[in-house]
């Protein structure tokens, strides 16, 4: 005979951040940006390995384009750890991230020169 019970407390070893972490971690590796920044964010707000999430989600950002957002992640991350890994990674990432800036800057500066030379 087969008994299943069922507890009205819950459990104390449930840790939902961490559920949200290791999920959001799936996401991003099977490519939904998405949804992993939509759990590493909330993983974060229920306190767990915060700054993991968060260097997490900026690359989920960078994953969709949104570099302003990956870059404001990285920053944070930059502040609040205590791990020097991940604080070299995220000094790269930002450090990267400004040169592509610049780099994108020059180019737009070098069309426009060039579109008001062509129109003289």
């Amino acid at each position: 005979m087969c008994c299943i019970q069922f507890y009205n407390e819950p459990d104390a070893n449930f840790m939902p951040g961490e559920s949200h972490y290791h999920l959001a971690t799936i996401y991003l590796n099977r490519k939904q940006f998405s949804k992993a920044i939509t759990h590493y964010t909330a993983s974060a707000d229920l306190n767990y390995q915060i700054d993991y999430s968060i260097y997490n989600r900026g690359v989920a950002y960078l994953n969709l384009n949104k570099t302003e957002q990956a870059k404001m992640d990285f920053q944070q991350v930059i502040k609040i750890t205590k791990d020097a890994d991940l604080k070299r990674s995220a000094n790269d990432a930002v450090d990267k991230l400004s040169r592509i800036k610049t780099q994108e800057k020059r180019t737009k500066c070098k069309s426009k020169r060039t579109a008001d030379y062509q129109s003289k």
